[in-house]
């Protein structure tokens, strides 16, 4: 809701891929809340076994602060494409410099590094058009995913990046493969 106000042109994608998330949970029998920024405290989401950030091109500092503070007691986050600053180095991630597609397909697949994520598709579709190029802090996170492009090749960009207490990706999540 914070987006609606300091980013009124951001709210529509905002609410877009919030009920995204919401529905593919939902479809895969994974029970959700979704939940105002404006309400969240770190004791609100105590019980949340992972909290969710799908979009959040805004987040008040009050909202960061109390993310944090549920990271330290032991939460775990899973956030995509934008990542307040003040929480970068609380998820062990680094950088986040926006950087553009230099061509239509430079960011069309997602290539899961061997065994890093047990279950998923070794690769998915999902046709980009920016990222956030977040980097991993040595030694506290890994790359878990990697940026290919439409010839497959792989771009040099983290996809996805995890640590003990997060997994970041540097896009957002699109319905180019949803449901499968």
């Amino acid at each position: 809701e914070s987006a609606q106000k300091h980013l009124p042109e951001e709210a529509r994608s905002v609410e877009r891929y919030a009920d995204a998330m919401a529905e593919n949970l939902d479809a895969l029998d994974i029970g959700c809340a979704v939940l105002s920024d404006l309400e969240v405290t770190a004791k609100s989401l105590q019980p949340a076994k992972v909290v969710i950030l799908p979009y959040n091109p805004y987040m008040p500092e009050r909202v960061t602060e109390e993310l944090i503070q549920y990271i330290r007691q032991g939460g775990k986050l899973l956030a995509f494409y934008s990542v307040p600053e003040k929480l970068r180095p609380v998820l062990e991630i680094q950088g986040g410099q926006h950087l553009k597609a230099a061509s239509p397909g430079n960011f069309a697949a997602i290539r899961v590094q061997s065994g890093m994520l047990p279950g998923a598709p070794a690769v998915v579709s999902q046709r980009s058009w920016n990222i956030n190029a977040f980097q991993p802090a040595a030694g506290a996170t890994r790359v878990l995913a990697e940026w290919l492009d439409d010839k497959g090749q792989p771009t040099g960009y983290p996809a996805i990046l995890g640590s003990s207490n997060c997994m970041v990706m540097t896009h957002v999540l699109l319905s180019d493969e949803a449901g499968k």
